[in-house]
């Protein structure tokens, strides 16, 4: 069965508590410490985006044993992009600080203080453990030299995305610039030759809607045929040359052809 408010008072579950931090069936669990990636304990923290930092409860949480606890992401934390993580079960006799380590997925600065709520717990009530074995009580003072020897291995920011991609993408790039040094300036010569073929051929590009006398006009003014030199009147001068030729022969024996007749008389 879930634990109301009043039930969770009546059970002493909560130490150190915040009278406005109870809920109908939760209670608000606020920030105590605040622990930077160097171990340093401050009062507030401005945590940058992919940042991350630890924060321990202000209060401690004493578990009896048939009773079992949730500790959830707080919803009004992660409309602003910060999501805690390492929250799961309490479990029964479990007697201690709470903690949390807080990740900023938003796109701004998040400016974290002391007390400011970043766990909701809930509590119900289970059937009695036969084991032996209980989870003794920890101080807070233990469990927060528990958790510097934690932080100390965080990254400046989580995931390390900036240097993660960098490493990644670099033989792609190296790859990329070797090919860019083959392949450029063959893409010019390339693009020299298609604009010189482009700019020759640009006269009969549109023939589409030419006729095909426009477009015999079109290569004899190209070729120097105009209409007073044309192929026909060329053919024509040529054979007017040809008749004459034939009639000086005809009329004019050639030089050969009359010492022949002399050396016969």
């Amino acid at each position: 069965m879930l634990l109301s408010d009043d039930a969770i008072k009546a059970k002493g579950l909560i130490e150190n508590d915040v009278e406005a931090h109870y809920r109908a069936a939760s209670y608000d669990v606020g920030v105590g410490t605040i622990l930077t990636k160097d171990g340093k304990e401050v009062t507030e923290y401005k945590l940058e985006p992919q940042g991350i930092v630890e924060v321990i409860s202000r209060e401690d949480i004493r578990m009896p044993r048939d009773i079992v606890g949730y500790a959830m992401v707080r919803t009004t934390l992660c409309n602003e992009g910060i999501l805690p993580l390492n929250i799961g079960i309490l479990d029964p006799g479990y007697e201690g600080p709470v903690s949390a380590t807080l990740l900023n997925f938003g796109k701004k600065d998040y400016l974290i203080t002391r007390d400011e709520v970043f766990l909701r717990l809930t509590f119900h009530e289970s059937y009695l453990s036969r084991s032996k074995k209980w989870p003794r009580r920890v101080s807070h003072d233990e469990y927060l030299s528990d958790r510097k020897k934690k932080v100390v291995n965080f990254a400046d920011t989580f995931l390390n995305l900036e240097a993660t991609i960098k490493k990644a993408t670099e033989p792609f790039l190296d790859a990329l610039r070797n090919r860019a040094l083959v392949w450029i300036p063959l893409f010019a010569v390339m693009l020299t030759a298609l604009a010189f073929a482009v700019t020759l051929g640009v006269n009969y590009t549109n023939r589409g809607y030419w006729s095909k006398d426009d477009v015999k006009a079109e290569i004899k003014q190209d070729l120097g045929l105009t209409k007073e030199g044309s192929v026909e009147s060329r053919i024509k001068s040529l054979e007017d040359e040809v008749k004459k030729f034939r009639m000086s022969q005809t009329n004019n024996p050639s030089r050969e052809q009359t010492n022949s007749t002399n050396a016969n008389q």
